[in-house]
């Protein structure tokens, strides 16, 4: 598509790969995408996320894919590109086995209200710790205002100048 030279160098530079009409890449992305693929192979899901997939639309090859879902990116198995965005329909699980063609099937109603209730015990666990450090962080500052005009005090009663 056509597009100023002082607004591809921009983007560029901006770190915006992507077309801004039809969203292919731009330009060759293959070192990216590796650099995302050891992100992925470093960054573990948590437990209860492991081993669900979405089905994603790719915008480099314009195929739909079911992906390994991670929060990092979610890779086309068609061309090998992490310029992907959501396609319709929820998280899936695989259901076949070794060696039967892969079935995937919708999580249960049951199965995303234990995701949300975890998700939400990792949030309210985040905010207490959070919390925590703010309290002891106010403590801190508190007991030294203290020591500070203990100091003086003591200073003062013995004419000590500072």
């Amino acid at each position: 598509h056509l597009l100023h030279l002082e607004c591809f160098t921009g983007m560029m530079k901006q770190g915006l790969y992507a077309c801004p009409t039809c969203g292919l890449s731009m330009q060759d992305m293959s070192r990216v995408w590796a650099s995302i693929d050891r992100e992925v192979a470093s960054t573990p899901m948590p437990t209860e996320y492991a081993g669900l997939y979405r089905e994603i639309l790719c915008r480099d090859c314009n195929k739909t894919c079911t992906a390994v879902f991670h929060i990092v990116g979610m890779k086309c198995s068609s061309c090998g590109s992490y310029n992907t965005t959501l396609d319709k329909g929820p998280l899936l699980r695989l259901e076949s086995k070794e060696g039967e063609e892969q079935v995937f099937v919708p999580l249960t109603e049951a199965e995303i209200a234990a995701l949300m209730r975890g998700q939400t015990m990792r949030m309210a666990g985040r905010q207490l710790r959070r919390w925590w450090r703010t309290m002891r962080m106010r403590v801190t500052r508190w007991l030294k205002k203290i020591w500070t005009e203990i100091m003086r005090t003591i200073s003062f009663l013995l004419g000590i100048e500072r």
